[in-house]
């Protein structure tokens, strides 16, 4: 039995912390006058039995990359915080290229929690369709899955200006919709930066988070509100568009490295490698989805929890995600500044 306990809080500590949060979006005044509101809450102990009930699911995690590997990874379901896992036995996994009607076996790795399952015959192709097929035994799961490869979309133009007097950075890219594509197009503007200050430069690059005023992007619903307090800022930007051979211009921004010092504030030379994604319309569904269940199990301080969100995965018999995206991307080096303010 999983238990999750709940205790009566330090009041006075929590209403400090939500303080804090609010002093970063509220006006100064209404933050004083929160100060003299008491929290009348008292919180009772209780146990959950989380694993009650619980039924446990086959999911799959797999993103098809042009001229990439495939690798998917197989795990069984598990009630949050259980530390008891169920293995299935792989009868069978397959997938086939639908455009030649040619299907690749996949081998499979015994992991601790998961299989790992991989072709290195099968490279997937940019506008390519394909189909995914697993069974298991002990316990029984056939799931099944479809999907496609959008062709790279390029960028035409990208750079980065700084913000005055802060470690911030404005990013500005362009880029033109397929001229050959019907309907709706889906895309993810991805960011990663890689430090190459003299203090400790790398070649390495990661992701880090970006936000946008743009609304092509603020209109889609899982993009945070500004209302909602202290939500973290999105891992990447998701946007869809209705109009082919359009020329699209999407502004962004991101916190770069920063140093403090008895000099001041400075920010650090770093190269930031723009990543535009098409994707599917599986992968977009999927991690809007996601990330709008992110801000809803977070919370607000102010407005409380949000109804539960599900994630809209595309596995038919089970859970998950089989969804492609093929990516076009650019490398901008960026000059560090001193006399920042932040």
């Amino acid at each position: 039995m999983v238990k999750v306990t709940i205790t009566a809080c330090n009041r006075r500590y929590y209403f400090k912390l939500f303080i804090f949060i609010v002093m970063k979006k509220m006006p100064i005044l209404f933050v004083i006058m929160l100060q003299f509101i008491g929290c009348g809450l008292e919180l009772t102990k209780v146990d959950i039995n989380l694993e009650s009930g619980f039924v446990p699911e086959l999911a799959v995690s797999s993103y098809l990359i042009p001229d990439s590997l495939i690798k998917l990874r197989l795990v069984m379901t598990r009630a949050a915080y259980s530390t008891n896992y169920t293995k299935a036995t792989l009868k069978k996994a397959t997938i086939e290229c639908v455009s030649i009607n040619q299907s690749y076996d996949l081998s499979q790795n015994q992991k601790d929690n998961y299989i790992e399952l991989f072709s290195n015959e099968l490279k997937p192709a940019a506008g390519g369709i394909y189909k995914l097929l697993v069974e298991t035994l002990n316990p029984t799961f056939v799931l099944e899955s479809i999907d496609t490869i959008p062709i790279i979309t390029t960028i035409l133009d990208a750079e980065i200006l700084p913000v005055e007097k802060s470690s911030n950075q404005l990013g500005k890219m362009k880029f033109k919709t397929n001229a050959k594509s019907i309907g709706t197009t889906y895309y993810e503007l991805v960011i990663l930066i890689c430090d190459k200050s003299s203090l400790q430069p790398s070649n390495i690059f990661y992701q880090i988070p970006i936000t946008t005023n743009n609304q092509i992007v603020t209109r889609e619903d899982y993009y945070p509100s500004l209302l909602l307090i202290g939500a973290l800022e999105p891992q990447s930007l998701l946007f869809r568009l209705d109009i082919p051979n359009e020329i699209v211009n999407i502004d962004f921004m991101y916190r770069g490295n920063a140093m403090i010092s008895s000099k001041g504030i400075s920010s650090l030379d770093h190269e930031l490698k723009i990543e535009l994604r098409s994707v599917s319309y599986s992968y977009f569904r999927y991690k809007s989805s996601l990330y709008k269940q992110g801000y809803s199990a977070t919370g607000d301080l102010l407005y409380g929890m949000a109804s539960p969100v599900k994630v809209l995965g595309n596995i038919a018999g089970g859970l998950g995600i089989f969804s492609g995206y093929s990516k076009n991307d650019t490398i901008i080096s960026v000059a560090g500044r001193k006399g920042l303010n932040d």
